[in-house]
């Protein structure tokens, strides 16, 4: 498998189940609590020699659309799966950003890339402003929103839900993306015995 050059220097490579990726240890243990303890003395990922010549292979378990997203936000790069310059379709890319979410969750890395996942839920919310959306893509946005700690994004798309679906909100509770929220706010929506 080809190895996508994150960081032209990096001295890690990560190795999902569809990409490897070359980055730079120091900017994912600047970005993530979890990549610097990985990367750090502790683990085995951190203790071996690792250099642009000899990247050090970190094999990771995670999305590697997501991983691949991620990477690039970090290192401040042109994502090639922005979907402002790509046509990809709404509900493909809701779950893909849901996606990320999860993997910027996992990772502790939410606040080093906050704006670009604020810009990406802004890009979706008010380019479809007089569109319908499907609830499939909703019910992604809700739960990025959610795990992103965005609180004008959620309530946009929770009102979009509402006013936009005749729907009975106990059948969307099993959705994947909403697993992310609390239950007590899903009991919310379920109908009173």
């Amino acid at each position: 498998m080809e190895v996508v050059d994150v960081a032209a220097e990096g001295d890690v490579i990560l190795t999902l189940q569809h990409s490897r990726l070359r980055v730079s240890s120091v900017i994912l243990a600047s970005a993530s609590p979890v990549f610097k303890v990985m990367l750090g003395p502790v683990f085995l990922e951190g203790q071996d020699f690792r250099s642009a010549q000899y990247p050090k292979e970190v094999p990771l378990e995670d999305d590697s659309s997501a991983m691949t997203r991620l990477c690039f936000l970090l290192h401040h790069k042109r994502d090639p799966q922005d979907p402002t310059s790509h046509s990809i379709s709404l509900l493909d890319d809701a779950e893909g950003l849901f996606a990320l979410a999860v993997v910027e969750d996992k990772y502790g890395s939410i606040d080093a890339v906050r704006m670009a996942g604020d810009s990406l839920l802004s890009y979706f919310a008010y380019n479809s402003v007089s569109t319908f959306m499907a609830t499939q893509a909703l019910l992604y946005f809700i739960g990025t929103a959610y795990i992103l700690e965005d609180q004008r994004q959620f309530a946009l798309y929770t009102r979009r839900l509402i006013m936009d679906h005749a729907m009975r909100f106990s059948l969307i509770t099993s959705h994947p993306a909403l697993a992310a929220l609390p239950h007590h706010f899903l009991r919310k929506f379920a109908p009173s015995k």
